[in-house]
Parts: structure tokens; C-alpha cells; sequence
């Protein structure tokens, strides 16, 4: 079965925080995550921009990112078939206008956002409009829920959820804390229909996952690596996320459905 990888970041992680150093080259870039990809058997990818990049500019800077994804999809249609967006909430209502550029004009897929990098929680008053405007626009909002930060806590997707039942939500790395707060996460996404997850930093194993499927469903459970192929040291998460799915005592339609299956019904990709 083709692996689709729903979780690639374009640029440095944490740029403001000066923690990681990436590739300058785009090129050197470029071939370095077709390398990991190839040899990992990912057959396509989702990419998503890194947040945390600097911004002298304001919107402007932003807009350049959304440009840089755009022609990362262009470039290689086949392999990166979903491209996303972001929007900074606190840029106000100037990221509504750039949430209809997004849609219109660059024509991406969804819109990332990873609030302990964007000065503002999950829930806080400004994401309740421009969820709603992604929603009008068919954008897919990929939020993430790393346990470190309380601007991400799962709770505060919950809100965001509730509020708009009819948009679908792609958490990212929901399930990368400890087991506690797995269940946790697990026991908000029972209530939560409208919400999908993806596999990154998943520690928890082969019988974890089997209890999270029989739980929400197979049909709620994405692939995503969570890869910055622009690192100089290649993160190998591919390969140990497919042992786990392949490994857990669940059906091969459930395996299907994880490794590429609901990404590609998601954003109706053949």
C-alpha cells in the first residue's frame, strides 16, 4: 500500500527560538526529503510551513511563507499532492484576508497552525473567525497539541471543535506525551467526531494504537512523521511509525485506512 504522509514541514522549526538549523540551500532541501521519503516508502506527503519564522514584516512575511509552499507543491505535484497554509492570530482580521488568498489564489489545501509558536492559545477569541472563515473556504485547520505548551492543550481544541461540528480538524501530535495523556487526548477525541489524528511522535506502541482504533476507528487515524527533511540529521520517524501500524493487531483495512487511505479520501487525492 502507497504511504501518505500527511505531517511534512517546509522550513526551520522554532526559527525564533534559535534552537535548529536548517538547509539553506532550497535545493540541497529539496533533495534531501525526496532521499528520507524514498527510502522510507512514503509515496506522498502533505506539506505543511514550519511557524516560528520571523517576521519583520508582518503579514507580508507570512504571505511569503504561503507563497514558498505553493511553489513546493508546484514543483512536485505527484509526490506533495496537499499543501497548507498558515495564518498568525495575531495579525487580526488581516489573516482572514489571507486565509481567501490562500483558497482563491494560491488554491492550498488547509491552513497549519502551532499556537505555542504564534503568541496565542488554541481557543483564543480571534481562532473562533478565522476557523470559521477556513471552514467556508473548505480549508482543513491542522492544529497541534504538543503536551509541553497549555496554548495547546487538547482541551482547548475541544472548544474549537464544538463550536464548528461541521468543519474537520486534523490534531498533530496529539499522542506524543505520556500515557496519561494519551488516554486523555483519546478519551476527548471520543467526543469529538469532527476531529482526525495522526500518528507523530507516537510512543506509546503497537497496543496503544490497537486501543486507539478500537476506540474512535480507524477511519480517524492519519500517518503523519512529523519530518523536518531540512535537518541536518535525518529524523528516521517514518520507518518506526509504519512498524507500529504494521505491526499492531489490527485489520488490514484498519492498516489501509492509517497509512494513506483517510488522507486521501480527506483531500480527494486518487
Amino acid at each position: 500500500m502507497d504511504v501518505f504522509d500527511i505531517h511534512h514541514h517546509i522550513g526551520a522549526i522554532a526559527q525564533v527560538m534559535g534552537t535548529v538549523r536548517g538547509i539553506a540551500d532550497p535545493e540541497e532541501e529539496y533533495a534531501a526529503r525526496v532521499r528520507s521519503m524514498t527510502e522510507d516508502g512514503v509515496a506522498m506527503a502533505a506539506v505543511l510551513p514550519a511557524t516560528g519564522y520571523l517576521q519583520p514584516e508582518g503579514i507580508k512575511d507570512t504571505m511569503r511563507v504561503n507563497d514558498a509552499i505553493a511553489a513546493y507543491r508546484a514543483r512536485d505535484p505527484q509526490r506533495f499532492p496537499v499543501a497548507c497554509g498558515t495564518v498568525e492570530p495575531l495579525h487580526g482580521e488581516r489573516s482572514l484576508e489571507e486565509l481567501d488568498r490562500i483558497h482563491h489564489e494560491l488554491r492550498l489545501d488547509g491552513v497549519v497552525w502551532h499556537h505555542r509558536f504564534q503568541g496565542a492559545p488554541i481557543d483564543a477569541d480571534i481562532m473562533f473567525p478565522l476557523v470559521r472563515r477556513a471552514g467556508e473556504l473548505g480549508l482543513v485547520p491542522f492544529i497541534h497539541l504538543i503536551p509541553v505548551s497549555t496554548f495547546e492543550a487538547p482541551w482547548r481544541l475541544e472548544r474549537l471543535a464544538l463550536e464548528f461540528p461541521d468543519v474537520t480538524f486534523v490534531a498533530l501530535d496529539g499522542f506524543s506525551g505520556s500515557a496519561d495523556y494519551c488516554h486523555m487526548v483519546m478519551d476527548i477525541g471520543k467526543r469529538l467526531p469532527n476531529v482526525l489524528f495522526d500518528i507523530s511522535l507516537f510512543y506509546s506502541g503497537s497496543v496503544f494504537l490497537k486501543t486507539l482504533v478500537d476506540t474512535i476507528g480507524s477511519e480517524r487515524v492519519l500517518f503523519g512523521s512529523d519530518v523536518y527533511a531540512e535537518l541536518a540529521t535525518r529524523m528516521a520517524a517514518a520507518p518506526s511509525l509504519m512498524h507500529i501500524v504494521r505491526s499492531a493487531d489490527i485489520t488490514e483495512t484498519d492498516k489501509a485506512n492509517i497509512l494513506g487511505e483517510n488522507a486521501r479520501l480527506l483531500f480527494r487525492v486518487g
